[in-house]
């Protein structure tokens, strides 16, 4: 393990970060690491936006995925490095996440459901797992 990593792991735990989110901020570093063949702590905040675009664009990978990722940059470089956050963030944006809407019904579609019968409950079911009928 390197110097830098178990800095950064250090920094992560005394933060109170969880396992799992100290896995993802330290793959994405070392994603970034592999990419350029150099350590992050030499790296631009330039090279760092390339990286993310790489993510965005021949990767495909989800905004969510590209969020962790700047998070974890952010991270590194903030509190691990002591680097100047506003330039980072500048070169550096979080993406927007996709929104759900929810399904909107048509008022007759509406209208039919609410007056739809019910269906009558038969009171002669099985229970399950047994061979004897209900009674009531």
């Amino acid at each position: 393990m390197t110097p830098l990593r178990a800095r950064f792991e250090r920094d992560l735990r005394l933060r109170g970060r969880s396992e799992r989110t100290i896995h993802c901020y330290c793959g994405c570093v070392a994603a970034l690491a592999r990419y350029y063949r150099r350590s992050p702590d030499e790296l631009s905040y330039e090279q760092a936006a390339d990286w993310l675009h790489h993510l965005i664009r021949e990767r495909r990978q989800a905004p969510n995925t590209v969020n962790i990722a700047v998070n974890a940059l952010r991270f590194l470089y903030g509190q691990t490095l002591h680097r100047d956050l506003n330039e980072l963030q500048a070169r550096v944006p979080r993406l927007k996440r996709d929104t759900k809407r929810a399904n909107v019904y048509a008022t007759s579609e509406v209208t039919a459901i609410l007056t739809a019968p019910r269906a009558p409950r038969r009171r002669d079911r099985h229970c399950r797992g047994c061979r004897f009928a209900i009674s009531r």
